[in-house]
């Protein structure tokens, strides 16, 4: 099995309105499908071929130095 595509998985919404979203590691696009939970999101990432990676945000601190 060949994987290529690597999503990483974020959540919109709070509670029972709760959605979890598979988003294109490189490109930040995000698929048109939504899922109800994680286990979900995961099973169509298999059945599609799609690898789930950990995504970290980082950013850039601005410093005033004098």
């Amino acid at each position: 099995m060949n994987i290529t595509k690597k999503y990483f998985i974020r959540t919109k919404g709070k509670a029972e309105f709760k959605t979890y979203h598979l988003i294109n590691l490189e490109t930040f696009d995000m698929l048109n499908n939504y899922f109800n939970s994680e286990k979900e999101a995961k099973e169509y990432a298999v059945k599609n071929s799609i690898e789930i990676v950990e995504y970290v945000e980082t950013f850039e601190n601005e410093t005033n130095e004098k």
